[in-house]
């Protein structure tokens, strides 16, 4: 956590004991590098940097937010041009563009001596000479990390990046390891906005150094990118819109009395200010009615559906009220308030078969029905009537469950349980698949 300090520290001896070195020869694309460079990865070696690093950066002031509340920079400030460095030596474009990083990072932080990082400065934390990049690093009070991008999908990594942003305004340094110059490169994605991607490129490959453009005119883009650097604890800005990142729903009851659950949220926006609303699909997803309008501060959900079925849970959060900060979170749930267990299994009595039976949670006055039926999966295939067998609607003499006896032939199928209140309404249903194809 950040912690409000106005002072004049030595920056370069604060890091001396945090300092540690990783590197090894390049085995492979899963490594991190730059364009022409050797490559570090995280391996510790043996090097005694403490007396080299205790001057390598000058005593700076700093005057840092708390908390990344108290905002301090604007979209605009944070994207002018004497904010991005130049690579100005091959093979370092990893390490300008978080320096670049750490910049603007600096600025929403409301760092007064943002101009003092520099390619010079912050090397010996995040840089080995002759090797590459550091995975993971600390600059001052800034930690940043590295993340691989291996197990995903282009799609992923899109998704994943869209989000991301919403958090990190300071930007994400991303990586791609085979690019169409042939060698591998890197960029510090800054923004994404109006289903585009924009980036600061370090290098001049395309003629478009130390600006802020369309990743589209780079060598990199986000779908090959193999990893990225980020910083911990990300800032807020000014003008930007705040998020609450929901990270997922976590139900704490789901069963045949209904369905509680919270939305998870990942933000350093103060709770008061957070809004939460819920909403429920029978349809996949497809249409949803409001179950839990806004409200400020709670994010929990007390619901008990009408219907038996199966539902998509939408959770949305949103800041301050501004619908451009909306977003989603979803799961699902199987509504099933009246069948308490459901059995089929191989009969041994006389004439073999099948014992089916189906229990309900109460039987009130023992005025519920029960119904069995069975589809044949094979006839349904060749588009013909499948429905070959039903009880039709059965009364109990006593307890809440129905039995009944079925020989299948040859063959796969589905067997449909249902319950029905005193009126004939029915009022749940379950299925079940089992095959019949032992000769």
């Amino acid at each position: 956590m950040r912690k409000k300090l106005v002072s004049t520290i030595l920056i370069g001896a604060m890091l001396v004991g945090n300092m540690t070195a990783y590197a090894k020869e390049s085995t492979g694309p899963e490594l991190a590098t730059d364009t022409d460079a050797p490559i570090a990865v995280e391996t510790p070696v043996d090097e005694d940097t403490t007396e080299e690093n205790t001057d390598a950066i000058p005593a700076v002031d700093i005057d840092v937010q708390e908390d990344g509340i108290d905002v301090q920079a604007k979209f605009d400030e944070i994207n002018e041009d004497n904010v991005f460095l130049k690579q100005t030596q091959s093979g370092t474009c990893t390490l300008v563009a978080n320096v670049n990083m750490l910049r603007r990072n600096a600025l929403i932080h409301g760092d007064t001596s943002w101009q003092d990082i520099t390619v010079e400065s912050a090397s010996p934390y995040l840089w080995i000479e002759g090797t590459g990049m550091k995975w993971d690093y600390q600059y001052g009070d800034t930690a940043v990390k590295r993340a691989s991008l291996a197990d995903m999908t282009g799609e992923e990594k899109v998704a994943l990046f869209q989000n991301l942003l919403k958090s990190h305004p300071e930007g994400i340094v991303i990586h791609q390891w085979s690019t169409s110059a042939g060698y591998p490169h890197a960029v510090l994605l800054t923004d994404y906005a109006d289903g585009e991607f924009y980036c600061v490129d370090p290098s001049n490959a395309n003629g478009h150094s130390g600006v802020r453009i369309l990743i589209s005119d780079t060598l990199v883009s986000v779908e090959e990118s193999d990893q990225y650097w980020y910083v911990t604890e990300p800032g807020l800005l000014e003008d930007g819109v705040l998020y609450a990142n929901p990270s997922g729903i976590l139900p704490t009851k789901a069963d045949h009395t209904g369905y509680t659950a919270g939305i998870v949220i990942n933000t350093k926006v103060p709770k008061s200010r957070i809004e939460y609303s819920w909403y429920a699909s029978k349809d996949a997803g497809e249409t949803y009615t409001c179950i839990s309008d806004w409200k400020s501060g709670y994010e929990w959900l007390d619901w008990t559906p009408d219907t038996f079925g199966q539902y998509r849970i939408m959770g949305k959060t949103r800041v301050d009220g501004n619908d451009e900060s909306v977003q989603e979170v979803y799961t699902d749930f199987a509504y099933s308030p009246m069948i308490k267990g459901k059995c089929q299994m191989p009969y041994t009595g006389e004439g073999g078969g099948y014992l089916i039976g189906v229990e309900s949670y109460e039987n009130p006055n023992q005025k519920y029905q029960y119904e069995m039926l069975i589809l044949d999966c094979t006839l349904l295939a060749q588009d013909k009537p499948a429905w070959i067998y039903t009880t039709g609607k059965c009364t109990v003499d006593q307890g809440n469950a129905f039995w009944t006896i079925w020989q299948p032939l040859y063959g796969y199928y589905w067997t449909l349980f249902r319950v029905y209140d005193e009126n004939g309404t029915l009022i749940d249903e379950q299925c079940y698949g089992f095959e019949n194809i032992c000769k």
